[in-house]
């Protein structure tokens, strides 16, 4: 067919490093859609074949002024694909300015999810922005308003998130999905460091959608969790238990909250009547299910004073290296799992080396522990930008705990290490 033989033509002047042939044949490739794009794609990948030569070569045929809309929707679709999301955006905005506006929104509404699942949620705002602004009615410049907050957010672009969910908390209408979305992302960003904003916003999503009990849980759960950080114990317990909840999910994570925060009062055994509750309850989520569980078995395995100690190293982590010293010099095996719970609440609160101490403790002390797998693992995926360091604790999980259930998951990331394709 014609396009076996488009693509037979490309193979051969990539195999011949004739790249500027090459390029015009992938451009017509480029017209075909996805399948045209993924083909191209993997010839780029080719072994043999210089990629950045190539590219430059499909950039410059790219930019002609002859090259036809499907081609260069294509085309930034290949550079979502092989991850240039600067090139695709360039792309995207130049096609716009130069395409009608029906076209021109398909487009864009389509780069929209792309951009996204390319890792891009800054390029996919970018877009929605633009959809916004460029809509045919206020229900629908809302819905993209409300998209691009939301991938603002993703982002990590808090500033613009604020400033459009604010907005749009204002004047969209209560009821509608871009109202309620706003409220919980406003909630999620005020909570970490001003709890009595977050009481409010929650206040406010209770009243506006009563119905929704296990949304109003989890944003009740974080907004308690703010109040223990900030030592107002008697304010979390007031928050979790306001309200009664029917739904089981919504339940189960409430109690969860509740149980840690009966450690942090002294009350081991009303602690523990929750977190079984917790853990036999459909929570919210696997993980914290499981976290319920582990903090129960730890309850019966060690003084509920250290229990507490760990779990309240997320509001002061000073008192911890004390506290993992003592439980170093025990020699107990309960140790590992009580410095693990540590930092793990270290790292939730934002106490970054003091989490990665506590780990690095517990793996030196007690190498053989259930909980060491687990911390060599965390380990790895807290070096960041250190690839090397991540290899090492990763081969020590492989070499130490070769039967560990985490042993595929440490060579899986390490084979990604060793073929330079970024951080664990």
């Amino acid at each position: 067919s014609d396009r076996f033989f488009v693509q037979e033509l490309a193979r051969l002047y990539a195999t011949a490093e004739r790249y500027g042939e090459a390029a015009s044949e992938w451009v017509v490739m480029l017209a075909w859609g996805d399948p045209g794009v993924e083909a191209v794609s993997r010839t780029l990948t080719t072994s043999g074949v210089d990629r950045d030569t190539a590219v430059a070569a499909l950039r410059y045929e790219l930019a002609r002024s002859t090259t036809t809309y499907f081609e260069r929707r294509g085309g930034l679709h290949l550079a979502l694909t092989i991850g240039d999301v600067e090139w695709a955006r360039r792309m995207a905005a130049e096609t716009v300015r130069e395409v009608s506006g029906g076209r021109a929104s398909q487009l864009l509404a389509d780069y929209v999810g792309r951009a996204r699942n390319a890792g891009d949620p800054a390029g996919a705002a970018w877009a929605a922005r633009i959809l916004s602004a460029e809509a045919g009615t206020p229900a629908d410049s809302e819905r993209w308003l409300a998209a691009a907050a939301d991938l603002a957010f993703e982002a990590g672009d808090t500033t613009e998130a604020w400033r459009a969910f604010t907005g749009l908390v204002g004047e969209a209408e209560p009821g509608s999905d871009a109202h309620r979305l706003s409220l919980n992302r406003l909630h999620a960003m005020t909570a970490p460091t001003d709890p009595l904003g977050a009481q409010e916003l929650l206040r406010r999503y209770r009243v506006a959608y009563p119905d929704d009990e296990r949304t109003a849980a989890t944003m009740a759960v974080a907004t308690a969790d703010a109040w223990v950080r900030a030592g107002a114990l008697g304010r979390a317990r007031r928050t979790l238990e306001t309200g009664s909840i029917g739904d089981a999910a919504a339940a189960a994570s409430r109690a969860a909250a509740l149980g840690r925060l009966e450690v942090l009062e002294g009350r081991p055994t009303a602690a523990r009547d929750h977190l079984k509750l917790a853990a036999g309850g459909a929570g919210p989520g696997d993980g914290e299910r499981l976290a319920a569980i582990e903090l129960l078995h730890l309850l019966n395995r060690a003084d509920s004073t250290s229990v507490a100690l760990a779990v309240r190293s997320k509001q002061d982590p000073a008192p911890l290296a004390e506290a993992v010293g003592r439980w170093q010099a025990d020699g107990a095996v309960v140790g590992a799992s009580l410095t693990r719970l540590a930092a793990r609440e270290l790292a939730a609160a934002g106490f970054v080396a003091e989490a990665g101490m506590a780990m690095e403790t517990l793996v030196r002390t007690w190498p053989k522990s259930a909980e060491a797998p687990g911390a060599l693992l965390d380990l790895a995926r807290a070096a960041g930008d250190d690839p090397g360091a991540a290899s090492r604790w990763l081969e020590a999980l492989i070499v130490e705990h070769p039967d560990s259930a985490l042993a595929p998951e440490a060579r899986r990331m390490l084979a990604k290490l060793e073929r330079g394709e970024g951080g664990a």
